[in-house]
């Protein structure tokens, strides 16, 4: 059984870079707007771009706790 569970994790783990490999981001060029968003924050709140419309300079920062390259 446990050999079996083995086997399965080793395929999911190697289906899940084969799957991320192909997936490119699209890039926007430099000096253009950034695209509208709603993301909730840690304190559960939804933010939008035009929530920070007054404000000179927006930083978006994503990050976690368990992503290694983060």
């Amino acid at each position: 059984m446990n050999r079996a569970w083995l086997i399965l994790l080793v395929f999911l783990t190697a289906l899940n870079h084969l799957c991320a490999a192909d997936f490119q981001p699209e890039t926007l060029p430099l000096g253009s707007s950034a695209p509208d968003f709603s993301l909730t924050g840690v304190d559960g709140r939804s933010y939008a771009l035009k929530d920070f419309a007054e404000a000179k300079i927006l930083v978006v920062v994503f990050t976690c706790n368990h992503c290694p390259t983060v």
